[in-house]
């Protein structure tokens, strides 16, 4: 196993862009499309961004993307704390133009 240092979360975010980008590059091309698992929260906004601005969005064939949450607070998906707004606010929203797929955590609500 290796373990990568980062100066700060520009860089490590930027990385985590080029390995999506190349890894959605492979998997579509060996299997067809690229599942990819994602969250909330302030650490990977960055990568968001990042993946729907040039070059990286450019980069990846988004009709093949599907996208799934690894965690979901349990709040309506527009509320603040939501991470699928999270999400679709930085990325999907663009993206999910271009064809990306995503399937959210159904959240049920007791009355």
């Amino acid at each position: 196993m290796k373990v990568h240092v980062f100066p700060d979360l520009e860089a490590i975010s930027h990385k985590a862009a080029e390995i999506f980008t190349s890894l959605s590059v492979r998997n579509i091309t060996l299997k067809g499309m690229f599942i990819i698992a994602v969250s909330g929260g302030s650490t990977p906004r960055r990568l968001y961004a990042l993946l729907e601005s040039n070059p990286f969005r450019n980069m990846v064939d988004w009709s093949r993307v599907h996208f799934f949450w690894a965690d979901e607070r349990c709040v309506p998906e527009r509320d603040e704390e939501s991470n699928f707004k999270l999400v679709f606010d930085t990325l999907l929203s663009k993206t999910a133009l271009l064809g990306a797929a995503f399937h959210a955590i159904k959240i049920l609500y007791e009355k």
